[in-house]
């Protein structure tokens, strides 16, 4: 233990780290971070469990494993030493696991992994696994601190550095991918498809990385935070048809899922940014009770803006008057004036459309309506004043949907990418 303390000491060369931990611990060794993307392993000669090659090779666990280890009971404080021991995860691997967190200052940083290939685990004392967890944590969070991106040539690999920024330039990034085809332009739509429900990782359905490939030919995708995120490859004449994307809508449909996607864009190495427009739509989606199985980003664009608004009441300082008035009125009189005024210019001002909308009688759209004109002596002749006024509309929709809490909740993981 005495040689990785030191070793410790003199480098911090995670490779090396994990090299000597494992020498430590009898047994292989492996360490990844809380997206389970493989920042580093010990030598795999000898290594006769399937499953663990064929991870390392990948440079990430399966979603299958990935669900299994967030059922876990796992500490993700680092107040408590608390590992699991996996005895069979599927046919290939016929060694037992012990999982558990390595955590740094109440940060969770990551999983260290050992394979009971060698030694058996409790002829290794209790105390040393402790002090090999504090020594990885300790070297995890320093080449973290660095943001070494550590994910090889593999297209996991490259998403997770691209989605975590792990490249300095587009030059390093095109170097790293090499002749692959995530590094040619193109015409990309980013898929986030959240897979934690009610506590719950419905990822762990066997084959579902190969089911998703199946729906969403020439795409790439990776398991990141809570969430599998797919580039997919718009360009491709599979794509041009009006039912491309009936598959995929019926495999979520089928597991219960939802899935946000970006705008169109062209560079993979931009990733990240189109990242967070698909998982922000599948958040505000979710905030606002929407039931489709795939949601754009188009639709929730200002809600998202409306989101980086510092005020704790935004709708007091950026409406417009006459709608404060009216959301007030409807307070007062238990009227529904101003979800109606927000659908009828949402419809371009047509009387059937909103009514279609509001799932009522177009008569009833037209009393309301004129009621509007008449309390609030408002005109629809002045685009430029209807579309404050929608944008307001929006604006006290959103500030019914999203509490302090809520929204708090969607710029915590905006921030934690």
């Amino acid at each position: 233990m005495q040689d990785l303390v030191d070793l410790f000491l003199r480098t911090n060369d995670l490779g090396r780290l994990i090299g000597k931990a494992a020498d430590v611990l009898k047994n292989p060794l492996l360490v990844c971070d809380t997206s389970y993307h493989f920042l580093g392993w010990s030598d795999v000669s000898g290594v006769s469990d399937k499953s663990w090659l064929a991870g390392v090779k990948r440079g990430g666990w399966s979603y299958e494993l990935v669900s299994l280890i967030n059922g876990l009971d796992l500490d993700y404080t680092g107040k408590e030493h608390k590992t699991q021991i996996l005895n069979s995860i599927n046919k290939e691997s016929s060694s037992r696991r012990m999982i558990g967190t390595l955590c740094m200052d109440g940060a969770h940083l990551g999983y260290y992994f050992i394979l009971e290939e060698n030694t058996p685990f409790n002829e290794v004392e209790e105390q040393t696994y402790r002090q090999v967890a504090a020594v990885l944590a300790k070297s995890v969070s320093g080449a973290r601190a660095q943001r070494l991106p550590g994910g090889g040539r593999s297209s996991e690999g490259i998403m997770l550095d691209l989605l975590q920024n792990g490249f300095d330039s587009r030059k390093l990034f095109l170097e790293r991918a090499g002749e692959d085809n995530i590094a040619r332009t193109g015409n990309y739509r980013v898929f986030c498809i959240p897979v934690r429900k009610e506590g719950r990782d419905v990822s762990g359905n066997r084959g579902f990385h190969s089911l998703i490939g199946h729906c969403l030919p020439l795409s790439w995708q990776v398991r990141f935070q809570d969430n599998i995120v797919v580039l997919a490859d718009f360009g491709s004449r599979l794509y041009r048809r009006p039912d491309a994307l009936e598959a995929f809508r019926s495999f979520l449909v089928q597991h219960r899922l939802c899935a946000g996607f970006s705008d169109i864009f062209s560079d993979p190495y931009e990733l990240k940014r189109y990242y967070e427009q698909a998982h922000a739509a599948a958040c505000l989606g979710t905030v606002f009770e929407d039931e489709r199985s795939l949601i754009p980003y188009e639709d929730y664009k200002i809600y998202s803006l409306f989101l980086n608004v510092p005020d704790e009441d935004p709708f007091s300082q950026y409406s417009t008057d006459v709608v404060r008035r009216i959301h007030e009125y409807d307070l007062k009189n238990a009227t529904d004036y101003l979800e109606t005024l927000c659908h009828y210019l949402g419809s371009q001002c047509s009387v059937q459309k909103a009514a279609d909308r509001l799932y009522v009688h177009r008569n009833t759209v037209a009393y309301r309506v004129g009621k509007i004109r008449e309390l609030f002596d408002l005109s629809f002749e002045d685009d430029r004043q209807n579309y404050l006024n929608y944008t307001s509309c929006l604006l006290r929709r959103f500030c019914d949907r999203v509490g302090t809490k809520e929204k708090n909740d969607l710029l915590h993981n905006q921030k934690l990418l």
